[in-house]
């Protein structure tokens, strides 16, 4: 299962970007963010992660956790571009946990989905 454990710290596009493009009124005074401000912060992120998820891209850098069943010798990820891995850990039955050194593990980037 893949989940977002640092999720980008900004998105591509600002509130302001969108509000101008949508034409949206803008609160007084001129430097003020709109009234729906929120709810289009909201809006940005959630269409980032469904442009995200459609492309099995990353857009913008940010700190995923994989969590699989077996730990193969070529292990393909759900989604890239991956810039680094920051940790390896193997489970077992017990729950104990053993953790791989990331010098052992290659990075090969495919543009093949």
């Amino acid at each position: 299962m893949l989940t977002t454990l640092i999720p980008p710290t900004e998105e591509p596009l600002t509130v302001a970007e969108v509000a101008d493009f949508l034409r949206l009124p803008v609160a007084e005074p001129p430097e003020a963010e709109p009234d729906d401000a929120p709810l289009l912060a909201a809006l940005i992120t959630s269409a980032r992660q469904v442009c995200e998820q459609a492309i099995r891209r990353r857009l913008l850098p940010q700190t995923l956790g994989l969590t699989v069943d077996e730990l193969l010798d070529v292990q393909r990820l759900p989604c890239g571009p991956i810039r680094a891995v920051l940790a390896v850990e193997q489970r077992d039955a017990s729950g104990g946990i053993t953790l791989i050194p990331t010098s052992v593990i290659a990075i090969r980037q495919s543009l093949a989905a």
